[in-house]
């Protein structure tokens, strides 16, 4: 699963692009049947250029947006791979991040600040 997502987050990347609201409901699963056949990024509608520095609106899901993202900061390629640091943690934890902390206007402080999910 991690192996697909970053092949697919490399491809993005490569392409000069930022993929900037990456989180589990954009990463689909392919099947016949019972086989896996892969996993899949979409959601490509906010694809940018990695050199494009509007930081006008936050896109994305809590808690999967980094912290520079969440303090105002341009969405990088960076910024990527910490969503997908996020996905990766909770592919292996078996648990959302941040459970049992409201996702609200608190924890984007708490992010801010260095908060990250329990291990």
């Amino acid at each position: 699963l991690m192996d697909e997502i970053s092949k697919g987050l490399k491809l993005i990347h490569n392409k000069g692009l930022v993929h900037r609201d990456l989180h589990p409901g954009n990463i689909l699963l392919n099947k016949l049947g019972d086989f896996v056949l892969g996993y899949f990024i979409t959601d490509l509608g906010q694809c940018r250029p990695a050199n494009e520095q509007d930081n006008s609106k936050i896109y994305g899901v809590l808690p999967y947006l980094a912290p520079e993202v969440l303090k105002g900061g341009v969405y990088t390629q960076a910024s990527d791979i910490y969503s997908f640091g996020i996905i990766a943690y909770e592919a292996f934890a078996s648990l959302t991040p941040y459970h049992g902390i409201n996702h609200d206007e608190f924890l984007v402080v708490e992010i801010c600040k260095g908060l990250r999910p329990d291990l």
